[in-house]
């Protein structure tokens, strides 16, 4: 008998005997008493080798996340730091058998993040791994953050107050921490306590970047994306993109809108919740819409991938009530908040060190057919854009908006379109299109550029009359990507409105001019060590399977 044959069969063997190989692996009291083969697997969290295939993390992670080896319950629940601990939480008893203590199956996500603070969001839920259920249900009880400068907690930064989590906020809870510091990475995790605050769980550790001072010249990476649709997710594990993401580096994610559909066959999740038309209740309307950010944030990649990296959420058409939505919509607006780390006034801007700063701009609350001229924008986001960025004193300045601005030339060709243009560069939006460019042209704005979702494939355009670049990140992923067949002839431009700089040809798609498989935006400024004269931003388009398809830099000047 050779070797391989030799190791084959014992490993049949002792898989048979249920061979306990990792006897003294950390294991939980629901855990420990289990069995399992003695071959290697994979950690979860820093891909080194585990002392069985059925387990997800290596002993080392295991000591330093407090977490069981097999299942991931925490092995620290209910013992919080000496420097926060409280008489009623040094009551609480760890979450066992019989528990009444919720998940959290949709994990965290951290957003906004500033200089000094960020905002965290959890939902409690009946079930550890939302993903292979119907729907993600809720459960009651309590939650509070803690922030560290270390993944160990021995240096607590922030703790929050108790807040409940019950069906009429949907069992979220989000909550502000302040008082943080500029450019550096800090580690969170959750507290959840049952309704009676006896019983505790405490979740893994996550993470999050700050934002640089805005004095300093730094590096900064970031990812912009649309496109996100459960009926287009890559396989069962979610959008295979952000894998590519976490290797080539970033510090953030810029997310357009479109992060889920609550229309079209890119909207299909799998709920027993039916889809009302726009009469039905607004209560059978909320529940079906919910059910698609459970769905989608329960996925295993986009759950991994949103604790390690905070993002600034945009709301576009189809996550805020239906394809090409052009009038208020009360629950969009309630469930979008309700829903993401965002803050009450969703258009904002902030500063990434000396050398950036990114608005992010509301495209959906605001928006009037009926003015003269028709406005995405509204007035007082309007002048708020040009007052703000004109002012601005930052290298580099970056508009990121839900919709197209200088356009890919196709839009006023586009025979698809059902209902009024939804973007800038469609009527009847071209009058405020041209006031904004104009206006900042006239206040002498340099080393300004859009980046923009919505269109299912990527590009980069630049308006004909002043010159500002605009590039599109198209869709996450193949599935979603341009509509194949030559339906976007992007080297068409009637209305004359752009220099098409990208792509100039076919790209490995379906047909003339569709580039081929999804991807994402990514965007580089070089400015560490640098002065205002030589930094550089980079802007680059990547396609799924990780091949960056476009690449242009930028020197300030």
């Amino acid at each position: 008998m050779n070797m391989n044959r030799f190791w084959a069969v014992l490993c049949v063997g002792l898989a048979i005997l249920g061979f306990t190989g990792p006897a003294r692996a950390e294991l939980c009291g629901k855990c420990k008493d289990m069995m399992f083969t003695a071959d290697i697997g994979r950690c979860a969290e820093c891909g080194g080798g585990t002392s069985s295939g059925a387990l997800k993390l290596c002993k080392a992670c295991s000591a330093k996340l407090k977490q069981c080896e097999h299942c991931r319950a925490s092995l620290a629940v209910g013992v919080p730091a000496a420097s926060t601990q409280s008489a009623a939480s040094a009551a609480t008893q760890p979450a066992g058998a019989g528990e009444t203590v919720a998940w959290h199956g949709q994990g965290e996500k951290a957003g906004e993040p500033t200089q000094d603070s960020i905002i965290l969001l959890t939902r409690l839920t009946a079930v550890e791994k939302g993903e292979v259920e119907c729907d993600v249900p809720g459960k009651d009880g309590w939650a509070r953050f803690e922030v560290a400068e270390d993944s160990d907690f021995k240096n607590i930064t922030a703790t929050t107050e108790w807040a409940k989590a019950s069906a009429e906020n949907d069992y979220t809870v989000k909550q502000a921490v302040k008082g943080l510091k500029a450019g550096k990475e800090y580690f969170y995790r959750v507290r959840i306590a049952d309704p009676e605050k006896k019983k505790e769980r405490v979740g893994p550790a996550r993470r999050f970047k700050t934002a640089l001072p805005a004095d300093r010249m730094g590096d900064v990476a970031f990812i912009v994306i649309t496109g996100q649709g459960y009926g287009s997710k890559d396989d069962e594990q979610g959008h295979h993109a952000y894998l590519i993401m976490e290797k080539l580096g970033l510090d953030f994610i810029a997310l357009t809108g479109d992060t889920v559909y609550y229309d079209g066959a890119a909207g299909k999740v799998p709920t027993k919740v039916p889809n009302p038309d726009g009469k039905a209740p607004a209560a059978e309307q909320i529940a079906y819409k919910r059910a698609h950010w459970h769905s989608m944030y329960a996925l295993p990649i986009q759950r991994e991938f949103f604790g390690k990296y905070a993002g600034y959420w945009e709301v576009d058409d189809h996550d805020y009530e239906r394809d090409n939505a052009a009038r208020y919509s009360k629950i969009g607006s309630m469930l979008f908040r309700e829903q993401n780390p965002v803050p009450d006034k969703t258009y904002r801007t902030v500063r990434w060190g000396k050398a950036l700063q990114i608005w992010f701009a509301e495209g959906r609350e605001f928006r009037n057919l009926d003015a003269k001229p028709a406005t995405i924008w509204g007035k007082e986001q309007f002048d708020w854009l040009i007052k703000s960025i004109s002012e601005s004193d930052a290298t580099f300045k970056v508009l990121v908006n839900p919709t197209a601005l200088a356009g890919s030339g196709d839009e006023l060709e586009n025979k698809n379109k059902t209902g009024p243009g939804d973007c800038h560069a469609e009527k009847p939006f071209l009058e405020e299109r041209k006031a904004f460019f104009d206006a900042l042209k006239a206040k002498n704005v340099k080393n300004f550029f859009i980046a923009v979702g919505d269109d299912h494939w990527k590009y980069h355009s630049r308006d004909k009359e002043t010159g500002y670049d605009e590039f599109c990140c198209g869709a996450l992923s193949g599935k979603h990507h341009g509509g194949g067949g030559g339906r976007w002839e992007v080297t068409k431009d009637p209305a004359g409105l752009v220099d098409f700089l990208h792509p100039k040809g076919d790209e490995g798609g379906k047909g003339k001019g569709d580039p081929g498989p999804g991807g994402f935006l990514r965007i580089v400024v070089k400015a560490e060590g640098r002065t205002n004269s030589d930094a550089e931003i980079i802007f680059q388009l990547y396609a799924t399977d990780g091949k960056k398809q476009y690449e242009y830099t930028h020197r300030a000047k």
